[in-house]
């Protein structure tokens, strides 16, 4: 994950970086810089949560 959102950094600026994260990762990503922005919602039968980074 440090590897792909360096390179968004140096070739896609000000670019922002969404994903639906499953709930069991969302520590993984905010330890990563990601920020939650919804409610918990349910895809492909399985508890999600959107963040951004």
């Amino acid at each position: 994950m440090e590897y792909i959102l360096k390179v968004i950094k140096e070739n896609f600026p000000n670019t922002k970086v969404e994903i639906d994260a499953q709930a069991h990762a969302v520590g993984y990503y905010e330890k990563g810089g990601f920020k939650i922005t919804s409610e918990p919602f349910i895809e492909a039968g399985i508890d999600h949560i959107k963040m951004e980074y």
